[in-house]
């Protein structure tokens, strides 16, 4: 019938970014009321497949929430990680000078065309972190053997 079908038309808002997969779950949860309600008290009328139908939108109506839950799991985890990577801008707001002073710091004779394409990821900050600490406990064991 043309009710189901525009059950399962994708409104217009659902080719906006992002959108698709929240509409098309919404739509499977209408189509499982839709049978449901339809075979409810008509057992005597369609027999075992009524029954078998009402099952089945239970089954079907089970997992789309189990996917909706996910879809929102996801989107948090989208949310928290831009929060991070915003946490992390606002911190390192010019992350490859960081970098270049960490770099030089460790090494004064290093070229400052060296950093002009460096990327900086996690793991290098890291690196350079680490091996910054490192000279500087050693800087400060110097220190102490001298004002010995």
């Amino acid at each position: 019938s043309d009710a189901v079908r525009s059950m399962f038309t994708l409104s217009s808002g659902a080719d906006k970014a992002g959108s698709a997969p929240e509409v098309a779950i919404r739509q499977i949860l209408k189509a499982c009321q839709y049978y449901e309600e339809k075979v409810v008290g008509k057992d005597a009328q369609f027999g075992p497949g009524a029954r078998l139908v009402k099952e089945l939108a239970k089954e079907v109506r089970k997992e789309a929430l189990i996917l909706e839950q996910a879809q929102r799991d996801s989107d948090d985890a989208h949310q928290t990680m831009g929060q991070v990577l915003e946490s992390y801008v606002d911190v390192f707001n010019d992350p490859e000078a960081l970098l270049q002073d960490l770099s030089l710091a460790l090494n004064p004779d290093q070229d400052v065309e060296d950093f002009q394409n460096v990327v900086l990821t996690p793991a290098i900050l890291r690196e350079a972190i680490t091996a910054f600490a490192k000279r500087v406990v050693s800087l400060q064991g110097d220190r102490a053997a001298l004002q010995a």
